[in-house]
């Protein structure tokens, strides 16, 4: 059977294709080849275990440290150009000397991708036109020596990230990652700034495992491959968090901190079912919990007003899907 007719089978029956592009250079063929057959083996699956659909069409681009700063570049002018109206809407002033400050901290940051290009295996973002995709380093996978469990897992985790973005119109990401920070009334806090990053990443966390239990049939731990002194300096960094002192994290505290958004994320479905969970995406700056709550669910659950159910798959789709895998 030719591609094309393979591509519009899995079209006609729902499954979304994946769109594959690799421009990392001849020497990672093999790399993109088994990203596509990886791709389409767990998009499905991706759908399955969050109950949210995936973009028409899954972008992901096997990229350079370079190719890859060049458009987390274009996706922070969009938002800083979507960020600038918001805030004009609300009737915010924003100080200009802030909103240069910000322009240069994500130039650096970009630059800073290029010599740290050992950070992360994949990132999602959008391009200048607003398509979401993952962009996967070629180097780092070969750096690192991912086996096909890490690139599953990888595959698993970002495919998410766009499932968010669609269910959110952009929203969570742009939250996330904007200096202008969504505030919520938490009864005897006042106004407290959303933690738009860990959910979205405790979210992921949750989504890859569960995909993973299903397609392969067991959980996928952090690679052991990335041990090498380049790695474990770039690894200094670990992402995107702060402790609770306000702090760059150590590598086992941020490990800490992913491990409590992903059990505040399983906690909260256990409790409210993922229906009611997957309302966070569509409101997601007033549901979306805030940094206190990810230690106690039912805090948040009480806040937002969901009442607690038994636990079951979403709908009856899903658990006929998963009782095929």
């Amino acid at each position: 059977m030719r591609k094309t007719e393979m591509n519009q089978l899995e079209a006609d029956a729902g499954a979304p294709a994946c769109e594959v592009r690799q421009e990392a250079g001849p020497k990672y063929d093999d790399l993109g080849a088994r990203l596509r057959d990886i791709a389409a083996e767990v998009a499905p699956v991706v759908e399955a275990v969050t109950a949210l659909p995936l973009p028409p069409r899954p972008l992901i681009r096997v990229v350079s440290p370079s190719a890859l700063a060049r458009t987390w570049l274009a996706h922070h002018h969009g938002l800083a150009h979507r960020e600038r109206i918001a805030v004009a809407r609300a009737g915010i002033t924003v100080d200009a000397q802030r909103c240069a400050a910000w322009h240069t901290d994500y130039i650096d940051a970009a630059k800073g991708m290029v010599r740290r290009w050992a950070d992360d295996a994949a990132q999602s973002m959008e391009d200048a036109l607003m398509r979401p995709q993952v962009l996967v380093k070629a180097k780092v996978i070969t750096h690192a020596q991912h086996d096909d469990d890490q690139l599953y897992r990888t595959v698993a985790h970002e495919l998410t990230h766009l499932a968010q973005h669609r269910a959110s119109q952009g929203l969570a990401w742009d939250t996330a990652m904007t200096p202008f920070t969504r505030k919520v009334k938490v009864p005897g806090h006042g106004f407290v700034p959303i933690a738009a990053m860990r959910l979205i990443e405790g979210h992921a966390f949750w989504a890859e495992e569960g995909v993973n239990l299903k397609v392969l049939g067991r959980k996928v731990g952090w690679s052991q491959a990335e041990g090498t002194e380049i790695f474990q300096r770039a690894k200094s960094r670990l992402g995107v968090f702060r402790n609770r002192n306000g702090e760059q994290p150590s590598a086992s505290e941020a490990a800490a901190i992913y491990d409590e958004c992903q059990r505040f994320v399983q906690t909260a479905i256990d409790h409210v079912g993922l229906d009611h969970f997957n309302g966070i995406w569509t409101s997601f700056a007033s549901m979306c919990p805030v940094e206190d709550e990810f230690v106690a669910p039912g805090i948040w659950q009480r806040r937002v007003g969901l009442s607690s159910v038994s636990r079951r798959p979403a709908t009856w789709r899903q658990e006929i899907f998963l009782r095929r895998r």
